[in-house]
This record gives C-alpha cells, sequence and structure tokens, in this order.
C-alpha cells in the first residue's frame, strides 16, 4: 500500500456479514491518505457501516450498477485520478459518508 499510487477496494455487498473487510477499511484509514482510494460499491451496500469504518474521512466512491461492464473505463478514470490527485476530473464521487 505504501508505494502503490492508488488502492482498488471492491465492497459490493458490503455488509455487517463482512467484518474482515471492516478490518481492511480501518488499516487502509490509518496507512493510506484516502484521496488515493477508490470504493467500488453496489446498492447492496451497508452505507452507514462503512461510514463508521471510515470516520470522517471523504473518500471516493464508484458505484457499479448492474452494466457494469460498460463502466469499466469509467473506473479505470477513478482510479487514475486517485492516483494523481485529480478525483474530481474521474467521474468518482468524493462522498462525506
Amino acid at each position: 500500500m505504501h508505494e502503490s499510487d492508488a488502492v482498488l477496494m471492491d465492497l459490493r455487498g458490503f455488509t455487517r456479514q463482512n467484518a474482515g473487510c471492516v478490518f481492511e477499511l480501518h488499516e487502509l484509514a490509518r496507512l493510506v491518505p484516502l484521496e488515493r482510494v477508490v470504493f467500488v460499491t453496489d446498492r447492496r451496500n451497508d452505507e452507514t457501516l462503512l461510514a463508521e469504518a471510515l470516520g470522517d474521512h471523504r473518500v471516493g466512491v464508484f458505484r457499479l450498477g448492474p452494466m457494469a461492464g460498460s463502466r469499466v473505463r469509467q473506473l479505470l478514470y477513478a482510479v487514475a485520478a486517485a492516483a494523481t490527485g485529480n478525483r474530481a476530473a474521474a467521474g468518482a464521487q468524493p462522498a462525506s459518508l
């Protein structure tokens, strides 16, 4: 993580049953500037749990819908933007969770 320009974490379907992910989220928040992280989510996510795990950090959330294949290019732009610090130009939605 320390040597990466950006981190992509797949949180599709993230709920309280995914307790292991909470540990990973805490470690990411502790070790990596979250401006360099893109989280992939979907409508099944427990947004409250994600907010609890990340605290007051602003993060890039990229929501994938059922037609995910057509959005791969947008996802790659979001990751590239996180790596360069230009998230606003990427389509990842900064969210204060």
